[in-house]
């Protein structure tokens, strides 16, 4: 399952969604889980118990594990039998939304210990390097630039791994490391003396 953040136009503005890439079409997690419960327990408070699992924050969904995992398999499963549920689309066309990067805000960027676990991790999960490196920067354009930024940026580069990327970023930092990112010291310095190697 390729999870998505992705942004649908409302009255009220555009509203972000989480969901995933299945067959061609963006399933919407909240909407098409809310269809299954209205048909799997008719009664019960559908809309809110989808929106408490999946929230418009891909890392608040990260965080429910295997409750969410396995949710999210039967807000996919709805999706293919139910177009909407309470008022809402279980799912788009990608040209029918704005797309934007998977998480697009880390609660905080842990090291794996090794590159080889950093690369393991994003095979395992279907993280695409294009897309969060695209995210970033985009987030630059639209926000500006942080310390915290260029070091997450550094992190998430460094674990992909891309090499250049990194080594561009980490002569940006200098000595500015962020020990929110990092932790550690040694594990930002770690990843500048790999950068840097020829």
């Amino acid at each position: 399952m390729k999870l998505a953040t992705f942004e649908i136009s409302t009255p009220a503005g555009p509203l972000p969604r989480i969901g995933a890439a299945v067959d061609g079409r963006l399933v919407d997690f909240s909407a098409a889980y809310a269809a299954h419960l209205d048909r799997a327990d008719p009664g019960c408070d559908a809309q809110r118990l989808a929106s408490l699992l999946f929230p418009g924050d891909m890392v608040a969904f990260i965080g429910a594990g295997d409750v969410g995992r396995r949710a999210a398999d039967e807000a996919v499963n709805a999706a293919a039998v139910v177009d909407e549920a309470f008022g809402a689309r279980t799912s788009y066309r990608p040209n029918e939304v704005r797309l934007l990067a998977p998480v697009t805000r880390p609660r905080v960027i842990r090291d794996f210990l090794t590159f080889e676990g950093h690369t393991e991790f994003y095979q395992q999960n279907h993280v695409v390097w294009k897309r969060i490196k695209a995210g970033f920067i985009q987030r630059e354009k639209k926000y500006g630039v942080s310390k915290r930024y260029l070091n997450a940026f550094a992190f998430m580069a460094g674990s992909a791994p891309d090499r250049a990327t990194t080594r561009v970023l980490m002569s940006k930092i200098g000595d500015q490391w962020d020990p929110i990112v990092w932790q550690e010291k040694h594990y930002f310095d770690g990843y500048k003396k790999w950068a840097n190697q020829n």
